[in-house]
């Protein structure tokens, strides 16, 4: 399942940020809804690595926030998604590849001439210049 559509407040805000900065603002939402769940305060680190049952999660627990995230994405998530990516980065690397794919992998680019630069590297320039001049990634 790929979520492609902006009717979500988190994805619209993903969506207008370069490609670069939509990792750590996914990132962001993500330990948001952890540390609501774990009653931690904000300036708390969430563990990355950490089974959810090492950082004490009970499966209620884990399903009011696969709950919230579904509110936050504007989709469902399969129920036994948090217990088979079962730390906060493979959740992240889930969603990012599977949940959000469209906006996390680089589209294809038509082959390059030697002359032209590597879509990698408009892709930085982009970024770059964008986030300068607080324009809004034109993807």
């Amino acid at each position: 399942m790929t979520v492609t559509s902006t009717s979500s407040p988190l994805v619209a805000r993903l969506s207008a940020l370069p490609r670069s900065e939509r990792p750590r603002a996914l990132l962001a939402a993500v330990e948001a809804e952890f540390r609501h769940t774990m009653l931690l305060a904000d300036h708390e680190d969430v563990p990355l690595d950490q089974s959810f049952t090492e950082l004490g999660l009970s499966s209620l627990g884990l399903m009011e926030t696969k709950e919230r995230l579904e509110a936050q994405l504007g989709a469902s998530l399969d129920p036994p998604v948090l217990f088979n990516h079962p730390t906060v980065r493979v959740l992240l690397d889930y969603l990012t590849t599977e949940v959000l794919g469209d906006l996390f992998t680089a589209p294809e680019a038509p082959a390059a001439r030697a002359s032209e630069p590597a879509p990698d590297r408009d892709d930085l320039i982009d970024d770059l210049l964008g986030h300068l001049y607080g324009k809004p990634d034109p993807r």
